[in-house]
């Protein structure tokens, strides 16, 4: 027996077993779709679950296989697509209750900013929450407070309550019980945000898929211990 004989048949013996594999996923996945428990769009993935990693496709996912008997010893993944709309509506239902249940905790039930959290859907505002209905996958879904002083009372309840942040904490807690999606907090200008009228900098949370938002959840009161770091350095200086 020569070495390229050997090497033949080990590469017949991989290709073998890799393109069983291969069999036996298209059975399972086809059984389960009969029975309806499996969707028909899903995505595929080899030793595990990143973007890179990803196929949208199943059937280029198999023949990319098949071409690659060396991958016979790694798992093949199969994931159903999540219902990404239905997710960000929840979501987004769940941080509002919790925002208000906090802001009501902290004191601030009555008055203006206990009246003045907004749900908007792709930067305009919405009347009624049945309008979150109709959202679709793509859509970017922003929590925040119309009042004059709503960034004072993010770095307040910092300080004084321990939560860090109404809305702040609402997006931490948010980023751990949904991590399918993109969840954001931050203070952009008012003028950057539809219904805001502060001249101030508006606390917004905001919630989308993962490629539309950048999953960053800013501190309240960075910027002012920054400047009084800054002030107090001037004045020893």
């Amino acid at each position: 027996m020569t070495i390229d004989t050997v090497q033949d048949s080990v590469l017949g013996a991989t290709q073998f077993v890799q393109d069983k594999k291969i069999e036996i996923s298209k059975k399972t996945i086809a059984g389960l779709q009969i029975a309806g428990r499996w969707p028909g769009d899903y995505d595929s993935y080899v030793t595990k679950e990143n973007p890179q990693n990803r196929y949208k496709d199943p059937t280029t996912f198999f023949r990319i296989m098949h071409y690659k008997p060396k991958l016979f010893g790694r798992k093949f993944l199969f994931r159903a697509e999540q219902d990404l709309s239905r997710n960000i509506r929840l979501a987004t239902y769940w941080a509002y209750e919790l925002i208000l249940r906090k802001a009501s905790q902290y004191g601030t039930k009555t008055g203006f900013y206990g009246s003045s959290f907004v749900i908007a859907k792709d930067g305009v505002p919405i009347i009624d929450r049945s309008q979150l209905n109709d959202i679709s996958p793509q859509s970017r879904i922003t929590i925040f407070n119309t009042a004059p002083y709503a960034g004072v009372v993010e770095k307040n309840a910092l300080e004084f309550a321990g939560i860090g942040g109404v809305i702040y904490y609402a997006a931490q807690q948010l980023k751990r019980r949904h991590p399918e999606l993109g969840i954001s907090f931050g203070f952009p200008r008012s003028d950057r945000v539809s219904g805001a009228y502060s001249k101030y900098n508006v606390p917004v949370l905001t919630i989308g898929q993962k490629s539309a938002v950048n999953g960053r959840i800013k501190r309240p009161g960075r910027n002012h211990r920054r400047r009084a770091r800054i002030r107090e350095a001037q004045a020893n200086g």
